[in-house]
């Protein structure tokens, strides 16, 4: 679907045509295309460094997030748009065949968590079994709905502030070049952080891990509220909150595979990732609209801070997690 959108984008030549094939076919494919491994595969075969390996899988989207825009301004230049949404299906395309080599799970290639053989012997048991909750359970109970209340309030800030780093110090003064440099120090710290957080994770859990991000990130974009007049802290501004967006796409993500186990996050996905989406999409819209009632960004920012400061509550009372593994 994400593809076949691309490619077809490529023969537009009215506003309604590119609204359909990229906001509503490639929008009802990327939901679930761009994470669905890091999501609802990678847990199935970590426990150990879970958070780890989750680090490492979700690098890509920040690594592309690096080099798409100056992949599409060089073969604009040089093969023109149409030209350039065509390569972007063929390589689109391309990733089928990575997924033709994944495995759903450990056991369907006769091991267990963590890549480990199957231990025979009376030395140990034979498995390790995880509790494992269907998403009618994990909705059915308080939980549930505490942790998609939080993972919505973080996802909140995950697009506005890419989107909104350029605006907003143009506004206060800086170039456009000088203000892309932000986006530049969001980008790399974004990549950076997964690794950070994924190792805190394994070390302190999820939950604690997920708080400190809260704490953390309402602090970071608290920092642009002021105003800034120093290019070099604009950067050091971008690198901060981007340190936090990394964050969330590995602490917030292993929130569900820690809280309800490995067998049913497909499932369960189904169900958050379109919530979470829809939170993500709307940050922009309603800082833009902020703006244009209050002419500034420090209500937009002031309530990007509060979002990150109300997912607290829900975390601190989501302290049960029925789903710890059983040896």
């Amino acid at each position: 679907m994400s593809a076949s959108s691309l490619a077809l984008i490529s023969g537009v030549d009215q506003p309604w045509q590119f609204f359909a094939l990229f906001g509503i076919i490639g929008g009802l494919a990327g939901i679930g295309h761009p994470l669905i491994v890091a999501t609802s595969i990678l847990p199935k075969w970590f426990l150990r460094r879970r958070g780890r390996a989750m680090a490492v899988a979700t690098a890509g989207p920040g690594i592309a997030a690096l080099i798409t825009p100056i992949a599409v301004a060089l073969l604009d230049d040089h093969i023109g748009w149409r030209d350039t949404w065509l390569v972007f299906a063929a390589v689109t395309t391309l990733t089928v065949i990575p997924g033709l080599l994944i495995r759903r799970q450990p056991e369907d290639v006769s091991l267990t968590l963590d890549g480990a053989p199957p231990v025979t012997n009376r030395e140990g048991p034979a498995t390790r079994a995880e509790a494992s909750f269907t998403a009618k359970q994990v909705f059915g109970m308080a939980t549930g709905w505490l942790l998609l209340a939080a993972h919505s309030l973080a996802f909140v800030s995950l697009l506005t502030m890419s989107t909104l780093f350029v605006p907003l110090f143009v506004e206060q003064g800086f170039t456009k070049a000088e203000a892309a440099s932000a986006l530049i120090a969001y980008g790399i710290a974004a990549i950076c952080a997964r690794l950070g957080w994924g190792t805190l994770v394994d070390r302190v859990g999820v939950r604690r891990a997920a708080m400190l991000l809260a704490i953390y990130s309402a602090g970071a974009i608290g920092l642009l509220i002021p105003g800034v007049t120093s290019l070099p802290v604009v950067f050091i501004l971008g690198a901060l909150v981007g340190y936090a967006a990394g964050g969330i796409m590995v602490v917030n993500l292993l929130l569900w595979p820690t809280y309800f186990g490995r067998a049913h996050l497909g499932a369960i996905n189904g169900i958050v990732s379109p919530v979470t989406s829809l939170a993500s999409s709307s940050g922009p819209f309603i800082v833009a609209l902020i703006f244009d009632a209050s002419g500034s960004y420090t209500g937009g920012l002031a309530l990007l801070v509060t979002c990150w400061v109300l997912a607290l509550v829900p975390l601190y009372f989501a302290k049960s997690m029925p789903a710890r593994l059983q040896v």
